[in-house]
């Protein structure tokens, strides 16, 4: 039985409604490809559309020309429907005739997932929210909105679809909505460069019209010259998820930031090789989970997604670090232990040393773990107490 049914929809159009209370994580429809076209030149051209459009049986034919036609000022029919429509990036967009039936918020209940092989082919709208029934269904067109202004994502908006967003982040005035607009303007600033590229320019969105829509250039992409460091991506990464939440955004990039945060504090303790700090394990390990625990909620427990997760993480705790420092952490032992300094005093547990001379853990305090990494005090001259683990 299908979850959802299309109505008017009180924006104007019409629109895919929810039949009942849907939970974070149902699908809500499956829907195939019908049209791809591979650009030839920067724009499509109306014979690239036209001839995709033949391909198509009577009845998807129809179905197309009962989409909504956008606002760009295309001369053809055909061309109109199919940009205001079109999914894809780069070269490559396509046309799914139900969920083009889906319209749009900056802030919505449901995404598109592309399944394991993250193909278009066939796409699945999943839940990310709890959505109640006679509620509208509703996805973003962009995902570059995320990093965008209300003023940005508004003209965009108006100039290619002809209709202004009604959701919570669009409607915020004053004081909330500069905030919300810095939050995406950092967003952008930390989302690009954890994925290899330079923050783009989004400045000519500020004065986009319907008139100037098809003159005003596009988003180029350019990659980093240098690669970000295990320490900055984990400063990033962690950054982002605080801003994602800010900004009530909880899908699928909000699960990947915190395990990328997981990911990129693991692959320091793996370069700090026989020092293991406590603390980056038990942050290893929060992020984890709670990625984890956010994608279960959006894509279900069995979702493709949430079981790569699941492996990823089962494979990161065979990391001799890790493994060592989430043993002693669980152990009885690490709850009363606690280390003798020279002068007496006695200090919690902040690292723990790997003697590869007698395949021992050696127990550091934060003072003698930094005069260590710094090295101040070099390993032949620690004297700390000893503690072997359990196998």
């Amino acid at each position: 039985m299908e979850v959802y049914e299309g109505r008017p929809s009180p924006g104007g159009g019409n629109g895919v409604f929810a039949k009942k209370d849907i939970k974070p994580g149902t699908t809500i429809m499956k829907d195939q490809m019908v049209m791809q076209i591979t650009k030839s030149g920067p724009q499509h051209t109306d014979d690239e559309v036209r001839h995709a459009f033949n391909q198509l049986r009577p009845d998807q034919q129809a179905q197309f020309l009962a989409l909504h036609e956008g606002s760009r000022t295309f001369k053809t029919r055909l061309l109109r429907i199919y940009k205001a429509n079109a999914f894809g990036h780069g070269n490559v967009s396509h046309i799914y005739l139900d969920i083009s039936r889906i319209n749009h918020a900056c802030v919505p209940n449901a995404e598109l997932d592309l399944g394991p092989d993250d193909t278009s082919a066939s796409v699945t709208v999943v839940a990310i929210r709890p959505i109640l029934r006679d509620e509208e269904v509703l996805i973003c067109y962009n995902p570059m909105f995320s990093s965008m202004t209300a003023q940005q994502r508004g003209n965009l908006l108006r100039a290619y679809y002809g209709f202004a967003c009604s959701c919570t982040s669009c409607l915020l005035q004053g004081h909330r909505r500069m905030l919300s607009d810095a939050r995406r303007r950092l967003i952008k600033a930390v989302m690009f460069p954890l994925h290899g590229n330079i923050p783009p320019d989004f400045d000519q969105f500020n004065t986009l019209t319907v008139a100037n829509a098809e003159t005003t250039p596009g988003v180029a992409s350019r990659d980093l010259a240098v690669p970000l460091s295990h320490s900055t991506h984990c400063g990033y990464s962690l950054l982002l998820t605080q801003l994602l939440e800010a900004e009530n955004m909880e899908g699928v990039d909000l699960a990947s930031a915190y395990f990328g945060a997981a990911s990129s504090l693991m692959s320091q303790m793996v370069a700090m090789d026989d020092i293991i700090v406590l603390q980056s394990a038990k942050n290893v390990k929060c992020w984890s989970e709670k990625s984890i625990e956010i994608m279960t909620k959006v894509r279900g427990r069995n979702g493709h997604a949430t079981v790569l997760l699941r492996e990823q993480w089962e494979n990161m705790q065979s990391q001799p670090q890790l493994y060592a420092a989430l043993e002693f952490l669980g152990s009885e032992n690490c709850s009363r232990f606690r280390v003798q300094q020279r002068d007496g005093t006695m200090h919690e547990a902040f690292a723990l040393w790997h003697r590869s001379d007698a395949n021992q853990l050696c127990a550091l305090t934060e003072s003698t773990c930094i005069a260590v990494l710094s090295g101040t005090v070099s390993r032949s001259l620690l004297n700390q107490r000893k503690v072997k683990l359990a196998p």
